[in-house]
């Protein structure tokens, strides 16, 4: 507030005035609502000429003469009052600075390191009056003033001199008697244009005033221009006064706020005195909430409401467990009104006297308390934070009524908190921005829940629910309800709330009505803001309003939407809850399908008890034997989730079951591991089953489906370099093929129900992840860390991308071909059941989808079995081999083989006369060896019957040509099967000797003196071959065979001074020792050519093996011979594999004992020194045990090399050890390389004992 002082003066025509004048409201504008008077003072003039002359001076023509007037200014947001008296001059000057004030913000810079705030200062004017000052223990800030100016136009010093001194020396006074410090003198000059030329004086009354009362705050004393006489001139005096007044104001407001805060703070710490009362306290408070909200500043007034609450919200919480103050105990009256909250602006100044009174019940101070919160709220224009405290408000007032324990009477606090939804409902809806309807849905989603949860408990109370009829004193109880909430407020535009619950309450219709309006909007609300839990919770509570209705359709929507939530979050218990209620509406409703696949899931649930479970498990069979009378049509029901939204949409469906559960799945596979063409195929799965009682007459069917290997289905096809099994089979290589890439893909066994394998499992996701390295300038590294490359992959809300929603249950897939079992017992528990099929044709499988059928009209479907488990049927021909058992076949000998028919994955049916036909290449000669007949080039073998995967084998005896060979190359021989019907009458040739010949055919050069030459034969190869005709070969195949010769011949002419020798060696190539016998050496030519053998007939065996060669001479006689043409031989030789060989004695067979030695030096440099001693390191390890352990060593050494220093020999000994080490000095004598000493091991003889000879271990 501004207390403005008004000095006039008028002339008069008498000396004496003693009429008073009286200035009534009439002549204030028509908002000012203050009546104030001005008196006219008894002036005494005792010269006329001196009040002709102030009159002319002063350029007054009013007809009184105005005595001095004090004003004073009040902040009224919004609200302008003027204060000026009849005269022109200071109506301008108030309504002038009236309007200038608030135009620009001003900065209020508070004590105490408090923000800088922006305010907008706007003020009205008061009368200046002792009355109006602040009197001790009044803390009315809103009614009396802050700040006080003292106005006046006095511009001659005289004058000054004479009465304005006087009058602002009594004002100034005034102000000091109430500790008043914050005040302003202002000069308002009126130029007279007609007198510019007037000579200025010395001293203005300024000066004056200055040096009388503000030396030391020359600040607070202005001169302005009158605006309305000069506007030109008074602009810049003018805004400087506008803003000097500002600046000064929100300084007095601070210090004024500072003592009050001050004294705020003292009252609050003495709140546990006696007589201490909330009540005259809170209003206190709110006196400086009132202060801050004209300020603008209404952030920091809603922290003292906050703090009011939180005080008053402690009192309540320690009356709990202790004393209750006094004053509290005048809000546990009996509540006898319960209006609604108002959110309206406007102060309930009837409450807030009820407050002051210490007679307001708790419900209207808690009211009025949310009311002013609200009013803040709604000045910051955040209605969404309105909106978030509503509920916990709400929840508080409950909390404290039972605390306080207030009377009430029954539904009186439920129409209460129903009004204060409403109406803080209405509140936020009258926000139309987007960001502001988006903020509040957040909240008024609960809020509308919440009044609908009121108003069913208020239908509950009055009989408005239905299938319930309101008696007289439910009636009664109504119209108490409604006096108690008393008559609504006046608003044409909408009904209020209370207009709402009262008619709401008036009839059963008119209720049902409202109730399922807030429940659509809560539902809907729910859902706007993703909050899909709780608007299923809503559905369920609405789907009980329409069952008792009778609505069971639409009941059953809710409730299956409900199921649907719980079911995709796991919410387990409320799952089973909403399938009993569900499983009750179907029954009722007469919808069996529906009602048996809630009973399978009510039956298989472990949560409930056992007799709730069999109950419904009887109920489910006993609907199943009605249906199969009604329709042969059967039901799907999910084997993973069995349950259907009661719709027409398929249900959904869950990895594992709530009923039956798949635990292991292997497919059975035979010896071989491989599944052939109309073989068995066994598939063994684990079901486990959660209904309580067994189940009889169940057939189990599992899909099979053919992996297509072609680029569109995206499988990839067998690798190029795997031939297929009947080209292999040519080839002569395994029988069984390797899988394919695809079969290698798929197990034959898996576990369905272990989490390990989850698809979904994070565990098991791989991370791409790379290194990253930061280096300094220096290039030295930094820091090492890993980072993924794409950290949206693994960042993402999971939530958000159908982490809970199931898939739905997958179409019946193709079951012409599956796995079957039939007429079976599911018992509760493990179960574990065999599949059988027979394999089709040739190519990969996978198993799909189990298939459980109950009786003929249920059928339980699983999903896609994942991971993927399959089998691979495979076609292996028969396949004929040649096999010699590991041995090498050599040439020129008889050998055994082994003829070996495979049947494969096909049976070879006993035919009469078939059989088959092997017909060997020139060289070679077969025989079978139980068969009497003789080695021929071709045999017959007859086919038996053999099963698929069998083998049958033959022993044959086969012996090829020994050609002459000049080197050790591989003798091939093909032989070719074929299959024949009839026997052939070829005999087979006779057989040889034991003892074969072989031929070496020599051309001997020139015989000339001195000359050393050999011979070689170059006989051309001949291939042999192996024909083989068989029944399910469209072409002869050929095998090839390979035979090795068991030795080779040279032939060399030797030169002995006049002398010529023939020196033909015979060298074993191959393991097999031969024995050569009557060696003879002939001339092919004409030429008669004595030769004269030098081989010895009888003693020593002359046998050929490898690494063992045979020499033998013959000395030509070339005296006898005239001329020396080229000469050609023949060296034949009878030749008889050795088969008996003399073993070794087994002490020769292996190492007993390993020796190693070296020499070093002391320094362990890598050269020893001439002259320097060096140490022999000894070490003997016994390898494999021996009857003697104990040994002796001794170190032979060359004199001239090597000096042994200490003794030479030493015994050792091995019997508890199997290592030893013996350190020997040596000193190396020369320089170079030496040869190391010698170390001889020796068995130790003790002296006692005599031996023949000595012996030295191995």
């Amino acid at each position: 507030m501004i207390c403005n002082e008004i000095f006039r003066r008028a002339s008069a025509d008498e000396e004496d005035v003693d009429d008073p004048g009286i200035l009534s409201s009439s002549h204030l504008p028509p908002k000012q609502k203050v009546k104030w008077y001005i008196s006219f003072n008894k002036v005494r003039l005792k010269d006329k000429d001196f009040a002709k002359w102030l009159v002319k001076e002063n350029n007054f023509t009013l007809k009184y003469v105005f005595c001095p007037v004090t004003v004073s200014m009040k902040f009224e947001e919004g609200k302008a009052i003027a204060d000026a008296g009849d005269t022109e001059l200071f109506h301008s000057l108030e309504s002038s600075l009236v309007e200038a004030l608030p135009k620009e913000a001003s900065e209020w810079r508070r004590s105490y390191g408090r923000a800088v705030k922006s305010v907008f200062v706007s003020a009205s004017f008061i009368p200046f009056s002792k009355e109006i000052l602040p009197k001790g223990g009044n803390w009315q800030l809103t009614h009396q003033p802050v700040f006080h100016v003292y106005w006046t136009e006095c511009m001659d010093v005289d004058v000054y001199k004479m009465s304005v001194r006087d009058e602002i020396e009594a004002w100034l006074k005034t102000l000091n008697q109430h500790n008043i410090q914050d005040w302003m003198i202002v000069i308002v000059e009126t130029y007279d244009l007609r007198k510019s030329n007037k000579l200025l004086p010395r001293t203005t009354v300024l000066d004056k005033i200055r040096s009388d009362f503000a030396s030391k705050h020359a600040d607070r004393c202005l001169s302005v221009i009158n605006p309305v006489r000069s506007e030109s001139r008074s602009a810049e005096s003018w805004r400087g006064l506008v803003t000097r007044i500002r600046l000064l104001v929100l300084l007095a407001y601070n210090r004024t706020l500072l003592k009050f805060e001050e004294f705020i703070r003292d009252q609050r710490e003495r709140r546990n005195e006696l007589g201490w009362n909330f009540c005259h306290y809170f209003l206190l408070q709110e006196e400086l909430a009132f202060v801050l909200e004209m300020l603008g500043l209404y952030d920091e007034a809603l922290v003292q409401y906050d703090e009011l609450d939180a005080l008053f919200t402690q009192f309540v919480l320690n009356s709990n467990v202790g004393d209750t103050p006094a004053w509290l105990g005048t809000f546990q009256v009996p509540l006898e009104d319960w209006p609604g909250i108002v959110l309206d602006r406007n102060i309930n100044q009837t409450h807030r006297g009820l407050i002051g009174e210490c007679r307001a019940s708790l419900l209207q101070f808690r009211g009025y308390l949310f009311t002013r919160q609200c009013t803040m709220l709604q000045l910051l224009s955040k209605p969404w934070e309105l909106a978030q405290r509503c509920l916990p408000f709400l929840h508080n007032c409950v909390k404290e009524l039972e605390i306080l324990e207030v009377a009430a009477p029954p539904g009186a606090v439920a129409c209460w908190l129903f009004l204060c939804s409403l109406e803080v409902l209405h509140t936020c809806g009258t926000f139309q921005e987007g960001r502001h309807v988006e903020a509040c849905s957040l909240y008024t989603a609960g809020l509308w829940a919440y009044a609908r949860d009121k108003l069913h408990e208020l239908g509950a109370l009055c009989g408005l629910l239905p299938g319930c009829d309101p008696s007289s004193q439910q009636l009664h109880t109504v119209v108490g309800l409604s006096a108690g909430m008393g008559d609504s407020r006046e608003h044409g535009s909408y009904p209020t709330p209370t207009d709402k619950l009262k008619e709401a309450l008036s009839s059963k219709e008119a209720f049902k009505k409202h109730y399922l309006e807030l429940a659509e909007l809560a539902m809907g609300t729910y859902k706007h803001i993703g909050r899909i839990r709780s608007a299923r919770l809503v559905g369920r509570e609405l789907a009980q309003f329409y069952l008792l209705l009778g609505e069971r359709n639409k009941a059953a929507a809710f409730l299956s939407d409900s199921l649907k939530t719980y079911e995709e979050e796991g919410w387990r218990d409320l799952a089973l809850r909403t399938q009993l209620e569900l499983a009750d509406c179907c029954d009722k409703m007469g919808d069996t399908e529906r009602f048996v696949k809630l009973c399978a899931v009510i039956a298989s649930a472990p949560e409930l008890d056992m007799p709730t479970r069999i109950s419904h498990f009887d109920k489910m069979t006993a609907a199943l034997r009605d249906l199969s009378t009604e329709s042969s049509n059967y039901l799907l029901v999910s084997i993973t989730s069995l349950v259907t939204p009661l719709l027409a949409d398929p249900p959904l469906t869950e990895p594992l079951s709530d009923c039956f559960s798949l635990g292991e799945v292997q497919v059975t596979m035979r010896e071989g591991g491989t599944i052939t063409k109309d073989s068995p195929v066994e598939v063994t799965v684990d079901l486990d089953s959660s209904l309580p009682c067994p189940i009889r007459g169940c057939r189990v069917d599992l899909s099979i489906e053919e992996v297509k290997t072609n680029v569109s289905t995206g499988v990839p096809a067998p690798r190029p370099q795997e031939a297929p099994a009947e080209r292999r089979a040519r080839r002569g290589q395994a029988s069984q093929p390797p899988p394919s890439s695809v079969a290698s893909t798929l197990p034959h066994r898996i576990i369905v129900d272990d989490p390990l394998r989850q698809a979904n499992n994070p565990v098991l996701s791989r991370l791409s992840m790379v290194e990253h390295l930061d280096y300094q300038q220096d290039k030295s590294l930094s820091s090492a860390s890993m980072a993924s490359k794409n950290t949206k992959q693994y960042l993402r809300r999971s939530d958000s991308h159908g982490r809970y929603r199931k898939t739905s249950v997958a179409a019946r897939s193709d079951f012409s071909y599956c796995l079957s079992a039939e007429d079976i017992v599911i018992n509760p528990g493990r179960n574990t059941v065999t599949l059988r099929s027979k394999a089709r044709e040739k190519g990969l499988y996978r198993l799909g989808q189990l298939s459980l059928r109950v009786a003929s009209n249920l059928e339980f479907l699983s999903g896609t079995l994942t991971p993927r488990v399959g089998f691979e049927v495979t076609r292996e021909p028969p396949s004929v081999t040649l096999n010699m058992g590991g041995k090498d076949l050599l040439a020129g000998l008889e050998q055994d083989m082994v003829l070996t028919v495979s049947s494969g994955s096909q049976r070879i049916e006993e035919v009469r006369g078939a059989c088959l036909k092997l017909h060997a290449s020139r060289g070679l000669l077969l025989q079978v060896q139980s068969s009497e007949e003789s080695l021929c080039q071709e045999i017959l073998v007859p086919l038996l019957q053999t099963e698929p995967f069998t083998t049958l084998s033959m022993q044959l005896r086969v012996m090829a040509e020994l050609p002459p060979k000049r080197d050790s190359s591989v003798i091939e021989h093909k032989e070719v099967a074929s299959h024949s019907s009839l026997m052939s009458s070829d005999r087979m040739k006779p057989r040889s000797g034991d003892w074969a010949t072989t031929v070496l055919t020599a051309e001997l050069p020139k015989v000339v003196l001195h000359c050393k030459q050999y011979a070689k034969c170059y006989p051309p190869r001949v291939p042999s071959q192996v024909m083989v005709q068989c029944p399910w070969l469209v072409e002869d195949r050929i095998i090839p065979l390979h035979f090795k010769p068991p030795f080779m011949s040279t032939c060399r002419l030797h030169t002995a001074q006049v002398r010529k020798f023939v020196q033909v060696v015979v060298a074993g190539l191959t393991t097999q020792m031969v024995e050569l016998r009557e060696p003879e050496l002939s001339v092919m030519s004409d030429l008669d050519l004595p030769l004269m053998s030098l081989n010895p007939q009888h003693g020593q065996k002359q046998i050929a093996g490898n690494n063992m060669n045979v020499s033998f001479m013959w000395e030509v006689d070339v005296d006898a011979v005239q001329d020396t043409p080229p000469i050609k031989t023949e060296f034949s030789v009878k030749y008889s594999p050795i088969n008996n060989v003399t073993t070794l004695s087994s002490e020769q067979l292996f190492t007993t004992y390993k020796c190693n030695f070296d020499v070093q030096d002391y320094k362990g440099s890598e050269l020893c020194r001439s002259g320097t001693m060096c140490h022999l390191q000894l070490k003997v390890t016994r390898v494999n045990s021996g009857p003697h352990n104990s040994l002796m060593y001794e170190v032979l050494a060359d004199q001239t090399m090597w000096a042994v220093c200490g003794r030479t020999a030493g015994v050792i000994s091995l019997e508890t050890v199997d290592k030893q080490n013996i350190t020997l000095d040596v000193m190396p004598l020369i320089g170079g390389y030496l040869p190391l000493p010698g170390i001889r091991l020796s068995k130790y003889i003790p002296a006692d004992h005599k031996s023949p000879g000595r012996e030295y271990p191995n």
